[in-house]
């Protein structure tokens, strides 16, 4: 067999739901989180609260924002939209309407922990943190107008990946043979 079941590990799921007219600013939002010159472009309000106050200078407010963005690659590195059709009542005519809406679910996964069961906990804490400063409140500044986006956090995750073994003289470390940003 050329593949291989790599162990399971602690992960957190994370969906975001809004509607398709705001397809364009939700891939915007999380496509910052991976490209390093977009995510120093965040908004200063946002980053503040993760660089914890590093506006002594500009050089440690920089170095501040490339370790929040090296911590951000450690713990989301990829994305996946949905296309959902849904349907809800609208709370101030009674009416249903349906409504065309894109799900983002973000898969969040110490990849680089040795030990399965033995998850670095602080990956996941920071992704948490990512997500509700550098999404949820970019998202939603992003989307001023609209009136409900929905956050789903799915909290006992599992992952499992089935993965090519390494053929000779290769790392046999997966983690590090994910492509580049």
């Amino acid at each position: 067999m050329e593949h291989i079941w790599d162990s399971d590990r602690p992960s957190i799921i994370y969906e975001v739901y809004i509607p398709r007219r705001h397809e364009h600013t939700l891939k915007f939002v999380l496509d910052s989180l991976f490209v390093e010159s977009r995510f120093a472009r965040i908004p200063e309000v946002l980053i503040q609260p993760a660089v914890k106050q590093s506006s002594d200078s500009e050089e440690k407010r920089q170095a501040a924002i490339h370790e929040l963005f090296r911590r951000c690659q450690s713990c989301i590195t990829g994305y996946t939209l949905y296309d959902v059709r849904g349907r809800f009542v609208d709370d101030k005519t009674g009416t249903i309407i349906d409504e065309d809406s894109v799900v983002a679910r973000l898969i969040v996964a110490d990849l680089d922990c040795d030990v399965p069961r033995g998850a670095n906990q602080s990956v996941l804490n920071d992704a948490q943190k990512i997500v509700e400063i550098l999404i949820t409140e970019r998202l939603a500044a992003e989307a001023p107008d609209e009136q409900q986006i929905w956050f789903v956090k799915y909290q006992q995750s599992r992952l499992w990946r089935c993965i090519r073994k390494p053929q000779q003289g290769q790392d046999p470390n997966p983690a590090q043979q994910r492509p580049p940003a």
